[in-house]
Formats: C-alpha cells, sequence, structure tokens
C-alpha cells in the first residue's frame, strides 16, 4: 500500500512539474522584450512622448508645456488685444513681445478659455487664480517631453494581452490620443505587440518604413536629438556636440530655399519694417539672394551653419537699402512659412530682431 501510495505521489509531482515548466514557457514568450511592449519598456515611454498633445506649441502665450490654450483665444499683449485663431498668431503675439528690449512684457487672457492637457482631456478655466492653481500642480515644467518631429501613420494594429485574466485581442489605433490613452492606461499585467510593419514621418517629411520594435526605438530617439523645436532650449550646450560652421538641418535650407520671402518684423532699436515693404528674397542653393523691389532688383549673399551651438543664418548686401539687413542672425525658430531671427550687438547690446515670412 506504502509503495502504491509513493507511486501516485511520484506522478502527481511530475504532472504539476509539468504544468508548471508548460506555464513559465508560456509566461516567457507572452513577455519576451524583444517583442512585447510592458508598461516599463522604453518604447512605451518613447511612443506616449510621441503620441501625447503637443502642449509647448504655444508657450508665448501660457509659459508653460503642462497645458496648451485651445484656439480661438484673445489675450493682451503688452496693452495690446490680439485674438489668435491659428499658429500664425502666436509669432503676431511674439512680435509684440520682441519690439522692445527693454520693457516688462505681460500677456494676460480674456476668460474663459479652455485648455487641453498633453493626455487630451480638456478643461474651461474662468480666472486667472483657477489658471495659476491648475500651473501650480503641474510640477516641474518640461518643454522636452513631447517628441514632435516624428508622426506616426495611422493605423496602426497592436496585439494586446492582459496576463491576470489571459485575455488576448488585437487593437485598431487610428489616432495619437488613441495611442497615448492606450499605454496610458496600461497595467503591470498587460502586454502589447505592435503589428509590423508600420510607417512614420519624419521631420523632413519623408516616410520610414519600420519593421521592428529596435529601429522604431531608433527612429524616435534620432528625432528627438535632432528636432529643431520653437524652444531655444532645444539647443544641446555641450560644445562637443556643434562644432563651429558645422551643417544645420536640411529641413531648414529646405525650407529657406522654396518660394520667395518677405520681411514681416525688423526692429533695429525702433521698429524699421515699414522700409522693407515691397521687397521679395529668392535664397538660391548656390548661395545667393535675389531681391526685387518693384523695378529695382539687388543682390546679396547667404549661408547657413551652426556656430557655437547657435542655429545661425548669416545675409550679407553691399546695396546701402538692404545693409542694415547684412548680419550673422541667430535663429529663433524657423517653419515652412516662417523664419525669426535675432542679432545681440557686440557694441551696446542691443538686441535686434528680423522675421522672413513666406510670400
Amino acid at each position: 500500500m506504502k509503495n502504491v501510495l509513493k507511486s501516485v505521489l511520484v506522478l502527481a509531482s511530475i504532472a504539476l512539474l509539468a504544468m508548471t515548466s508548460c506555464q513559465t514557457e508560456e509566461n516567457q514568450t507572452t513577455t519576451d522584450d524583444g517583442v512585447n511592449l510592458k508598461k516599463t519598456s522604453v518604447l512605451t515611454g518613447l511612443l506616449s512622448r510621441v503620441a501625447q498633445d503637443s502642449t509647448s506649441k504655444d508657450n508665448v502665450i501660457d509659459s508653460t508645456s503642462c497645458f496648451s490654450v485651445n484656439l480661438p483665444v484673445t489675450v493682451i499683449v503688452n496693452n495690446q488685444q490680439v485674438t489668435i485663431s491659428d499658429a500664425t498668431g502666436y509669432a503676431v503675439v511674439q512680435n509684440i513681445l520682441n519690439e522692445f528690449s527693454d520693457d516688462d512684457d505681460d500677456v494676460s487672457f480674456i476668460f474663459p478659455i479652455s485648455i487641453t492637457f498633453a493626455n487630451y482631456t480638456t478643461t474651461v478655466v474662468s480666472s486667472n487664480d483657477q489658471l495659476d492653481d491648475i500651473i501650480d500642480d503641474c510640477g516641474e515644467d518640461n518643454d522636452h517631453d513631447e517628441i514632435e518631429c516624428l508622426n506616426i501613420n495611422y493605423p496602426i494594429t497592436i496585439s494586446y494581452y492582459n496576463a491576470g485574466n489571459q485575455t488576448p485581442s488585437i487593437i485598431t489605433i487610428n489616432s495619437d490620443a488613441a495611442l497615448y490613452n492606450f499605454f496610458e492606461n496600461f497595467d503591470d499585467d498587460d502586454y502589447a505587440t505592435i503589428n509590423y510593419p508600420i510607417s512614420v514621418t519624419d521631420g523632413g517629411g519623408s516616410q520610414i518604413v519600420i519593421n521592428n520594435n529596435s529601429d522604431l526605438e531608433a527612429a524616435i530617439e534620432n528625432a528627438d536629438a535632432n528636432c529643431d523645436g520653437d524652444d531655444d532650449d532645444d539647443i544641446d550646450d555641450d560644445d562637443d556636440d556643434d562644432d563651429d560652421n558645422s551643417p544645420i538641418e536640411a529641413i531648414f535650407l529646405t525650407n529657406l530655399q522654396s518660394g520667395t520671402w518677405k520681411v514681416s518684423y525688423f526692429f533695429d532699436t525702433i521698429n524699421k519694417t515699414a522700409n522693407y515693404v515691397g521687397y521679395n528674397f529668392t535664397f538660391s542653393p548656390n548661395g545667393t539672394i535675389a531681391v526685387v523691389s518693384g523695378n529695382a532688383t539687388f543682390s546679396g549673399q547667404w549661408s547657413a551653419y551652426v556656430d557655437d551651438n547657435e542655429d545661425t543664418l548669416e545675409i550679407e548686401f553691399s546695396a546701402a537699402q538692404l545693409g542694415n539687413l547684412s548680419d550673422d542672425w541667430e535663429i529663433i525658430e524657423y517653419s515652412e512659412t516662417q523664419i525669426r531671427l535675432k542679432d545681440v550687438s557686440g557694441g551696446n547690446g542691443e538686441t535686434d530682431y528680423l522675421t522672413f515670412t513666406k510670400n
């Protein structure tokens, strides 16, 4: 009888061992970090930063990356009322702030306003006190959280598995908001597998086909490292990274050499924009500038490079009418339709501002 009981116990132990082995093997397959994403995976965090709502695009009016203010909105800028209906309105505000270098700048809102956070939730704000409380609750501001220079081309599909209830499913993601909130609601028992191939669009407008997690992670990190955002803080302060006269971002050159430009703002001690009304500038790939004003034509030279960690556009004209524009300008920000520049004088320390807007 003892022998029979002993045999039964041995067989039970073998069966339990086999079940444990199978379960362990299943779990290993489910949690393989080479394919599957967990809540703590590096790529999960990177994808959330790509997909989150852009909250730093309007920092010129709200001075925070905790949220963005929904448009249209009316603001008072240095006692001037401005209604912002689209992104071009931010440049109007910036130009007013830049008009004088020695004044106390102030931007205030006409309430109520509506704001949107990184997770795409919105709320209505009725007063300055309420807005200040929200900013205080946000904690430390970090406008580098979002990654703007890479876009995922939707739809994509994700295989999802929860180890707790062992429920697999396939989810179709159609937007940044859906992707952000998918990972925002991730639990420790959740696992996701992106179904490749997918495609992304980089800051230069090129589409890239991605075939695995490693390639996607590399593409996002490259976009984060090389993105020319709207903030001067995006420029790396490490002198070893940007040598004098090193090449500038290719997308800036593409924008500069496309179409014709006009001077929409020029400040040199006073606002001198009116001096350049009717002048159209064409920047050619060979480094020359063609300027047309009515029947008159002028020529100049340009070059763009990184100098002492500053993106720089150097322009030079021999014509007296354009001589005040000749300088090595620091590029504050740029887009397909606008290039904002500034120059701090080495003599008196005054700051000049120059803005080109595409015709």
